[in-house]
């Protein structure tokens, strides 16, 4: 029984986070480039520092999220191919903002953040049961570029860590396993703002007692590289069968108390899903995520 609770903590932590990688045999640059626009390195290597679910201060302000489907949603007229469901505006006022995990949030509070699953996913990300990986290459210029790579990996390592978290300057493995990494693809930095996809990652994911894998399809990010750190969002779709394959088992033997919901409150909270509508239901949830990343040779 104590067995059954801890994986429950464990799923809802895995809920609340998430990345992933792909591999070669040199490490690429870890110094994190200097910042300034024409003085940058050709490849740039990071790990992340932390992950969690975007915490927009005001949803009514709007959400700097991406328009995923390139549809601006509304409940009460629904698309013939889409469920009913309000999509966020910007807080530039675009509309079309795909972030329906924040709704999930509010039936299932103990994922959202600044809960207690942020505790064990920051943790997770320190002890390399959650180690991300990213690199970025083809960089001409750190402040406008047209043809940049990015790629995410998975690692096996742990991190360097201090008393203010993941450490920079570490070298850090991509997974041997190039399915739990990321494809290259082709970004544009403006103003020193990264925007990359679509790019479909898959997290691999070992904390405490669970081992899965977690896959967001379709993704973007956008991210900062002004001060030779990353901070950034990334958005994509998740999809409902992997989530509740992830808790099904965890959650049968206790109804998920420790978790902070029962089985059955999820499955009411994952009808809220707004994604690849199959003529009856609509399969995924569209999902944003705040990160930040450090310096780190990555070597594959």
């Amino acid at each position: 029984m104590i067995r059954t609770d801890f994986r429950a903590v464990a799923v809802a932590a895995v809920m609340a986070w998430s990345l992933i990688g792909c591999g070669s045999n040199t490490p690429s640059s870890g110094n994190g480039g200097s910042g300034g626009g024409g003085n940058a390195s050709d490849t740039l290597g990071f790990v992340f520092s932390q992950l969690g679910f975007h915490d927009p201060e005001d949803r009514n302000a709007g959400i700097d999220g991406f328009d995923l489907d390139g549809r601006a949603s509304t409940e009460g007229s629904p698309g013939a191919d889409e469920c009913a469901h309000d999509d966020f505006t910007s807080t530039t006022g675009e509309p079309g903002i795909d972030y329906r995990m924040f709704d999930v949030m509010v039936l299932l509070p103990t994922l959202a953040p600044s809960q207690f699953v942020d505790e064990i996913a920051q943790s997770a990300i320190r002890n390399g049961e959650m180690t991300v990986l990213m690199e970025i290459s083809r960089i001409d210029d750190l402040q406008n570029d047209d043809d940049v790579g990015v790629q995410v990996f998975s690692s096996e390592d742990v991190p360097p860590i201090g008393v203010d978290g993941v450490l920079p300057g570490g070298s850090l493995a991509a997974h041997p396993d190039d399915s739990l990494n990321s494809e290259i693809v082709t970004g544009r930095i403006e103003d020193g703002v990264l925007t990359v996809g679509p790019i479909d990652l898959v997290f691999d994911l070992s904390i405490q007692v669970i081992d899965s894998e977690l896959k967001i399809n379709r993704a973007w990010m956008r991210m900062n590289l002004e001060d030779g750190n990353v901070s950034g969002v990334l958005a994509g779709f998740w999809e409902v069968a992997e989530i509740r394959e992830m808790i099904s088992d965890p959650t049968t033997g206790n109804g998920g108390s420790q978790a902070g919901f029962t089985f059955e409150e999820f499955e009411a909270a994952m009808e809220l899903a707004d994604a690849d509508f199959n003529g009856e239901i609509c399969e995924s949830l569209t999902m944003m995520f705040d990160f930040q990343a450090v310096p780190a040779f990555v070597v594959k």
